[in-house]
């Protein structure tokens, strides 16, 4: 047999199929913006910058003030120029530009103004960094000051900072010109008797007839300015009670009488009533409102007080008032004034050439100063100088005793004075001797002491060296003396109503001390009539060496013809003496 024949092939399969690839996708469209937003205000929520509008008028005389203090009258007003300018700051963080600069004025009204350009074009850096700031002026423009007008600028400024935000500042000027509206107001006030006493003369009431006393309160309204107004109120405030009321429809009920053109004025008046038995003061305030045709408003003030006096007796009233004074040079900014009177100097510290000294009397036991033991020597016999009558004084040099620089009788309590000129070397030597004699014969000797007297050594105004005690000195610095004469004066008025008043008691007491002062009225003005005053000048020494409060109490009693008494007290306190010295503890 033959070779067997391979297989017939059959038909080849086709392939079979892989997996489907997905779709290939297209470009990714880019995402849809929203809608722009406003920049960001500042995260600090505060705008970073200011402005300020100003404005500064030129008067005819070339003077400049600011515009809001223009006070035009009709006398003076006319052309002006009148410049505005703004300063724009920038008072945030970070550096920003000005971006918006408009100016709205009325009149004449409108659409804003804008000044950016104009900035710009001055050259001016709008780029402000912080705490900088820049000035801009706008050309002056003229206005007439007699035409009542108002002019308001308003200006806004905004900038733009970093990152976009955005910051607004706003400022607005009114100057408001009023030269017609003017209009004055003053009061009178007359006893209402027809007599036209003043009210601030109105004479005392007797006790035994005062009362009601009726009043005419007059209010003058003129109208100085150049145009017609209406008298639109008058507030009227009075005290006592303390109330205000418009009495404009009481005093001017008629309408048509309330306008008042230029020079035109007005009066009208009102009664009242005041008690002339209680010493009082009354206050009345007016405030008049006038409208002019142009709507403005001016307002005028006034016042007027007066006072009912206290009520006098018919029978008897006395008064008295005290004051002390010295001499001015000796006071502190030359008042006079016993409060202020200068320190002295006490200490003896150049050789005198006269010294006075007071004899109180009395044994070596009451020497007080502060003398070495060497220096002041003191020695009583038969019981020491005499404490009343007199004594004989004899002061002579310790060195040598033919140079006596005083001898003579003195009483105790009185002054002696020793003088170096008495002397052949017109100066006291170093220590002086006291003797104390009970008599001009010297046979008694009752007191001895030695002082030292140049005043080399201490010694003070008031030392006391025995029975003696140095109040003044005088040498070439000038008179020292422990006391200031001053002056009390009393002032004594009759305020009774009828009768004369003859002063019977009158006294003064200073710190519980008391003096009569009946001798010192001047003869035959012991009487005092009805409102007269009779004034009483008392010479007082006030001892400076000691720092004191003085407390004067004056009293006086009078009685009429009648028998009918009266009194009065007037009290006087001051302080006077040289200042404390320290002390300082241990």
């Amino acid at each position: 047999p033959g070779p067997t024949p391979p297989p017939t092939p059959g038909p080849t399969p086709p392939p079979t199929p892989g997996p489907t690839p997905p779709p290939t996708p297209g470009p990714t469209p880019p995402p849809t913006p929203g809608p722009t937003l406003p920049p960001t205000p500042s995260p600090t929520g505060q705008c970073e910058v200011a402005v300020v509008a100003e404005c500064e008028a030129t008067l005819a005389d070339g003077s400049t003030v600011p515009c809001d203090q223009l006070n035009p009258t009709i006398e003076d007003c006319g052309p002006i120029s009148k410049e505005y300018c703004y300063t724009i700051t920038n008072i945030g963080t970070e550096c920003g530009d000005i971006t918006m600069f408009e100016r709205t004025r009325t009149p004449p009204g409108g659409a804003p103004v804008d000044l950016l350009q104009d900035l710009i074009a001055s050259g001016a850096d709008t780029n402000l960094c912080p705490q900088e700031s820049l000035r801009y002026c706008e050309d002056p423009e003229t206005i007439d000051t007699c035409d009542d007008q108002c002019y308001l600028t308003e200006v806004t400024v905004e900038a733009t900072m970093p990152g976009g935000f955005v910051c607004q500042a706003e400022d607005e000027y009114e100057l408001c010109i009023n030269p017609g509206c003017r209009i004055e107001t003053g009061i009178t006030c007359t006893l209402n008797d027809g007599s036209g006493t003043l009210c601030e003369d109105i004479p005392p009431a007797q006790d035994i007839d005062c009362g009601p006393v009726s009043v005419e309160y007059c209010y003058q309204i003129d109208n100085v300015g150049p145009t017609c107004g209406t008298i639109n109120k008058i507030d009227r405030t009075r005290t006592p009670p303390g109330t205000t009321e418009d009495i404009l429809d009481v005093l001017i009920p008629n309408v048509d009488n309330r306008l008042l053109c230029a020079g035109e004025s007005i009066t009208v008046c009102e009664v009242d009533e005041v008690d002339s038995c209680v010493e009082e003061c009354y206050e009345t305030e007016i405030e008049v409102d006038a409208t002019m045709a142009d709507g403005f408003v001016c307002t005028a003030l006034d016042e007027y007080e007066f006072c009912v006096p206290e009520t006098t007796s018919e029978e008897c009233n006395v008064e008295v008032d005290l004051e002390c004074s010295t001499d001015a040079d000796r006071t502190i900014g030359g008042t006079g004034s016993c409060d202020a009177i200068i320190p002295i100097a006490t200490r003896c510290d150049n050789r005198a050439s006269v010294m006075s000294w007071r004899f109180n009397g009395g044994d070596c036991e009451q020497s007080f100063n502060i003398q070495e033991a060497d220096k002041f020597t003191c020695t009583d016999f038969d019981g020491g100088a005499p404490t009343e009558g007199s004594a004989w004084i004899t002061v002579t040099s310790v060195k040598d005793e033919s140079q006596v620089y005083f001898d003579g009788e003195v009483r105790v309590g009185d002054l002696f004075s020793m003088f170096a000129a008495n002397t052949d070397k017109g100066k006291f030597d170093a220590d002086s001797f006291f003797y104390v004699y009970s008599d001009a014969s010297k046979a008694n000797l009752l007191q001895l002491s030695s002082v030292h007297t140049s005043c080399s050594q201490n010694l003070f105004l008031k030392d006391k060296f025995g029975s003696v005690q140095l109040l003044i000195f005088e040498n070439e610095l000038g008179l020292f003396t422990c006391f200031v004469q001053a002056t009390y004066g009393f002032t004594i008025t009759n305020q009774g109503a009828a009768d004369s008043g003859t002063i019977v008691e009158f006294t003064s007491t200073t710190n519980g001390v008391s003096d009569d002062c009946l001798d010192d009225v001047p003869a035959d003005s012991d009487t005092v009539q009805p409102g007269d005053t009779v004034i009483v000048d008392k010479q007082v020494l006030i001892d400076m060496t000691v720092r004191q409060e003085y407390n004067t109490v004056a009293y006086i009693r009078a009685e009429t013809p009648n028998g009918s008494s009266c009194e009065d007290t007037s009290t006087l306190q001051f302080t006077a003496g040289n200042p404390n010295l320290p002390t300082f503890g241990v």
